[in-house]
């Protein structure tokens, strides 16, 4: 019986091997399941995951929050001190040295800086018809340099007809007076304006001008660098076969740097300057022949619109012109115009226009709507009044009115509403300009027996005289 009890062990061992040996696949079987059920753990795994990713990008929220309130509040401290809003360059007479040299300062009169290096001495024993003729100067776009020049000492009035050759000498200086470089080729001279005739590249790294010398149109750069000739410009004196007035003029560099446009045989062109290739944009009607309106009273100023797509031009009236297909012209008067330019934004173009033909020479200024391509009325603007500008955020107007009997400037909304008189002075004011945060307006006037310069509120809050000196300031420009 033990024997049998002992076979019956081994027989059922046995079998229990067998068995084990033939269930080996469906172990496998059974272990893949938990691979397989082990799926939800890597889900598992991301929720964790996506959690703390969530919890901090909901972190950052409080923090930058915290961030900003500082930073704000430090940046804001300095922001809302009016003074100095930003800096202003001027040109002035001093008639002790009797020399016209230029300056800058801040905006609320202080660190004024008289660049010894930027003068001009005038012809022993002349004293100037009036302050300014022969000086020009104008910041870069960027605000980083001023290009000034002088006419030579020869001429000394726009009404001196053996007065010299007409031409300027340019320099270009960093705003604090070091650096400074001389154009090596004499510019020429736009007898309207006074002027020399160049043009800043958009970025401020280039000046164009045109030679006296030779009439071509030059590039240098702000550095006093790299000057070259536009061979392309060139070449069009090469194509002329006639004796007529075919040298370069008025040029005006196109907001996106790609294009100059010039005055060529009062033809306008624009020059591209990555191929030079020239086009022709258009050919304003014949100039007027009276002579009255001779050529103090042409101004062949090209100004582009903010988009570069449209150029204003005061040839024989004002001229608004598309530099791209379809190229429309559109003639928005006949008469002189002078003083024109673009609002902030682009969809205004303003300035004045003249009468010639009447001995009267009546005055009125125009606004021009590029929404729907015709002049606009403006309640606050009547005849002879002087529109300067719309403000930079576009919210208000400023202009010369003699309503009262006596110039004075005017702010009023930019519909012509609220209409209010910031000025009360016997002399007229002159220069006028806005100040980059709108707020203020910049003028000169000789209130007190001498051309100062002075800032006053748009609200006619405060007028403040940022000089007081013995020499006569007349020109002045807010940094960009």
């Amino acid at each position: 019986m033990k024997k049998q009890i002992i076979l019956f062990t081994i027989m059922l061992t046995l079998l229990t091997a067998a068995c084990a040996t033939a269930n080996k696949p469906e172990e496998i079987a059974a272990t893949a399941v938990p691979i397989s059920t082990d799926i939800p753990i890597p889900t598992n795994t991301a929720v964790p995951t996506t959690t703390p990713t969530a919890e901090p990008s909901a972190t950052p929220l409080p923090t930058n929050t915290a961030t900003l309130e500082p930073t704000a509040t430090a940046t804001s401290t300095p922001t809302a001190t009016p003074t100095p809003l930003s800096q202003i360059a001027f040109a002035f007479y001093n008639g002790e040295a009797n020399a016209y040299q230029i300056g800058v300062m801040n905006a609320n009169g202080s660190e004024r800086i008289d660049f010894p290096e930027a003068i001009r001495n005038l012809p022993d024993g002349y004293t100037p018809e009036w302050f300014g003729y022969g000086v020009d100067f104008s910041w870069s776009p960027d605000g980083s340099r001023i290009v000034f020049g002088f006419m030579n000492d020869g001429i000394t009035s726009p009404r001196d007809p053996n007065g010299g050759d007409k031409s300027f000498q340019l320099a270009i200086m960093d705003a604090d007076g070091s650096n400074l470089v001389e154009v090596p080729l004499r510019v020429a001279f736009n007898r309207y304006r006074s002027a020399p005739v160049y043009t800043w590249a958009p970025d401020g790294s280039k000046l164009a001008f045109v030679s006296d010398s030779d009439d071509e149109l030059y590039i240098i750069n702000a550095d006093g660098t790299d000057l070259s000739v536009v061979e392309s410009v060139a070449d069009l004196k090469l194509q002329a076969d006639y004796d007529g007035y075919s040298s370069v003029f008025a040029p005006s560099w196109s907001p996106d740097g790609n294009y100059i446009a010039f005055v060529w045989d009062r033809n306008v062109k624009s020059v591209n300057l990555n191929d030079e290739t020239i086009t022709t944009i258009i050919r304003p009607t014949p100039p007027p022949t009276t002579e009255t309106v001779n050529e103090y009273l042409v101004d062949p100023r090209l100004t582009w619109s903010t988009d570069g797509e449209w150029i204003v031009n005061l040839q024989s009236g004002v001229f608004l012109f598309q530099h791209i297909p379809p190229e429309e012209v559109i003639q928005i008067s006949s008469l002189v115009g002078r003083n024109w330019g673009w609002s902030s934004d682009g969809t205004l173009l303003y300035g004045q226009v003249t009468d010639y033909d009447d001995d009267n020479y009546p005055t009125e200024s125009l606004i021009f709507n590029m929404a729907d391509m015709s002049l606009m009325s403006n309640p606050a603007l009547g005849s002879g009044d002087y529109l300067y500008g719309f403000s930079p955020d576009m919210m208000q107007m400023v202009f010369l009115s003699n309503r009262d009997g006596n110039y004075d400037i005017y702010v009023a909304d930019a519909d012509g509403s609220n209409v209010n008189r910031l000025t009360s002075s016997e002399s007229i004011e002159r220069i006028i300009g806005w100040s980059p945060d709108s707020t203020k307006i910049l003028f000169a006037s000789d209130q007190n027996d001498n051309n100062d310069l002075y800032l006053v509120n748009t609200d006619g809050s405060v007028e403040t005289q940022l000089t007081d000196t013995v020499v006569t300031e007349f020109l002045a420009q807010w940094k960009p």
